[in-house]
This record gives C-alpha cells, sequence and structure tokens, in this order.
C-alpha cells in the first residue's frame, strides 16, 4: 500500500513539472552532488512549421529528381532515335565538328555566354535555359551561331551563320512565364526544326562543292531553296557562282537565312518569306526571276510529315515552281515506306520533279 502511494505521489510531481514546461528529467550521479537537468517542451507550432518544411524540401527533391529523370529519358529517346537517321545533327548538338573533304561545321558560343548548352535546351524545350540577364537576349553572348568552312576551287572560305532561336525569346519571360514569347509559336509549329542544320542539307552542299560539272552549272544559274532553314545549300550555290538565289521558309526563320546572307556578305543570296500556296508560287516566280522559272530547285529535308503534313504539298509547289528545264534537287532526310506516300504511276501529283543526284 506504502509503495502504491509513494508512486501516485511520484505521478503527481510529474504531472506537475509537466504543468509547469518540464518535459523530462535527467538526474546525474556524481560521489559528491546530484544535479537534475531538464529540457523546455517545443511549442506544438514549431513542429508543425518544421514537418512542413521537411516536406517542401522533400516535395523540391522529388520535383528535380523527377525533372532530371525526364530529361535523361528524352536526351536517351533523341540520341537512339536520331543517333542512326541524323549522325551529323546529332554530332552538331554535341558541339563536335562534322568534317567532310569540302565543308565543316561546328555550332559554337561565346566562351562567355551564360546559356547552356544547345542539346540541354533542345531537349528540355527551354531555349534560353542559362540566361537570367533579361539585356543578354539578342546580343551577340545570347546568340548561337555555326562556324562554317567551305572549299571553293581550292581556297577555304569562312562563315559565320546564325543558328537556333534564343534570340527571339522576350525578355520579360525570363522573370515573368505568363509573357508573350515569340519563340513560342516557332517552338510550337515545328519551324524549330529550320534553326539547325540537318544531314541532307550538309550532304546536297558536299555534292555542289565536289562535283566540277555542278560547279560550272551553278554559274549564273538562278536558284530557289525551298524550306531552307539555315539556307545553307542556298548560300553554297551563291559561293558557286548562282545568282539570283532566293531562300524562302516561314517569316521567322527566312528572317535568320537573311541574316546568315548579310553578315556573310552574299549579295546574290536573300531570304524570303513563302507560305505554299499556288498563288503565292506564281506570284514569287514573277517578283524574283522575272515570270521565269528558276534554273534550280533545292528542297532539303524540308518535309516532316508528323510536323508538317504530306509530302503532296511539295509537289504540287513543284509543278508550280518548275518547268522542263528546271533541274529539282529533293533531299529527304528519311525516306519512310508507306502507302500513304507512294504515289502510282500517272498521279498528277507526281508530275514536274526532275531528281537530280548528279550530273546526268
Amino acid at each position: 500500500m506504502s509503495r502504491g502511494l509513494s508512486l501516485t505521489s511520484a505521478s503527481s510531481a510529474v504531472v506537475r513539472r509537466a504543468e509547469r514546461g518540464v518535459t523530462s528529467s535527467t538526474t546525474h550521479r556524481h560521489p559528491r552532488m546530484i544535479t537534475t537537468t531538464s529540457s523546455p517542451r517545443l511549442p506544438a507550432t514549431c513542429a508543425v512549421c518544421a514537418a512542413s518544411i521537411c516536406l517542401l524540401l522533400y516535395l523540391r527533391w522529388r520535383s528535380h529528381a523527377k525533372q532530371a529523370i525526364q530529361y535523361v529519358l528524352r536526351a536517351a529517346e533523341a540520341s537512339v532515335n536520331y543517333n542512326a537517321s541524323s549522325p551529323i545533327y546529332m554530332l552538331l548538338l554535341k558541339m563536335k565538328t562534322h568534317t567532310s573533304e569540302h565543308l565543316t561545321v561546328q555550332y559554337v558560343l561565346p566562351p562567355d555566354s551564360p546559356l547552356e548548352s544547345l542539346f540541354c535546351r533542345i531537349i528540355q524545350k527551354d531555349v534560353a535555359k542559362g540566361c537570367i540577364d533579361p539585356d543578354l537576349l539578342g546580343t551577340d553572348t545570347c546568340r548561337d551561331a555555326a562556324i562554317v568552312r567551305v572549299c571553293v576551287d581550292g581556297s577555304w572560305r569562312e562563315m559565320r551563320v546564325p543558328i537556333f532561336m534564343a534570340h527571339l525569346v522576350n525578355p520579360l519571360g525570363l522573370c515573368d512565364p505568363e509573357a508573350d514569347n515569340p519563340a513560342a509559336p516557332v517552338w510550337a509549329d515545328g519551324s524549330w526544326t529550320g534553326t539547325l542544320l540537318w544531314d541532307s542539307a550538309a550532304h546536297v552542299c558536299e555534292l555542289m562543292l565536289a562535283q566540277p560539272c555542278w560547279r560550272a552549272r551553278l554559274r549564273g544559274a538562278s536558284c530557289l531553296e525551298l524550306g531552307c532553314g539555315l539556307g545553307l545549300p542556298g548560300m553554297v550555290a551563291s559561293l558557286l557562282g548562282a545568282a539570283p538565289v532566293l531562300l524562302t521558309d516561314r517569316l521567322q526563320v527566312a528572317e535568320m537565312a537573311e541574316a546568315g546572307c548579310r553578315a556573310n556578305s552574299l549579295k546574290g543570296a536573300r531570304g524570303v518569306e513563302f507560305d505554299w500556296d499556288e498563288a503565292a508560287a506564281r506570284q514569287l516566280v514573277a517578283d524574283h526571276f522575272g515570270g521565269r522559272a528558276p534554273s534550280l530547285i533545292l528542297a532539303c529535308d524540308c518535309i516532316f510529315e508528323p510536323l508538317f503534313g504530306e509530302a503532296h504539298l511539295l509537289l504540287r509547289m513543284l509543278v508550280v515552281l518548275a518547268d522542263a528545264q528546271t533541274t529539282v534537287i529533293p533531299a529527304p532526310e528519311i525516306v519512310i515506306a508507306s502507302d500513304r506516300v507512294r504515289l502510282p504511276a500517272g498521279d498528277p501529283r507526281a508530275r514536274g520533279a526532275l531528281i537530280a543526284s548528279d550530273c546526268e
């Protein structure tokens, strides 16, 4: 009974200490003294705040981890898809140099540029990723470029061609995601593909530079490039003596091609907006070629069905733009075996295209 009373008394003492803000008591025994230390109880609000902070940190870490995993998966998928079909395109994205007998190409950024790698920006779909200073957008510091060297009649000439579209980003967009972004439509409608060099364009450039008969054919010839993108084949044709040379594409891509012509003093070449419409095609020939069909039409990988629709539109444009004396070089990136793109013999959509891969 006395033991029970003593336990009750001890429990009451603990309760009284707890009410005074004491939650635990530890007794330290020493040969000469006995001391008791107590730790104050944390308020409940502090515990909730600490738990909330831990939760936020965890969610943020999980979000970053998820983004990192998605980036790795997208990068791996892009590498698998394009390494086989477009090795030159992938090589350039990794800031390496494409080299052939008459052509070298490398993407560059200024040493002090804050932009992340081109490959990273494309995979993450953030064209100006890394730049936090709005005043740098549109300047040479934040402008991607391709250094292109071409060999013409044994002499090498170097050109600096603007690429990609970081310069289109609205500076307000760095701080306000809701701000209008001029680059957004270019990204959404697939026009961004025209701001980079694809394999077919590099191969056509090498074709024109390597074969003496092509160099002779191009002197004084009028040239039209459809879906020009950077316009490199048209620029090479201009260096080989073709004039006039018209580089056509959607507005913002054509403006980039025009900037490349001006930067490299290609007076016989210019970039022009051209929407693929039969009436617009006739007007284009009348305005820039004196009503006569151009001698040469280049079409390097300007049809990608998932983005731009079927290839029949290209054939319809060639029917309007070309005549019997026109040489057409269609250079597709990938030929897809599909019943939808196989035209039967005699189909009117297949008229007017002369495929010329050599000098015969």
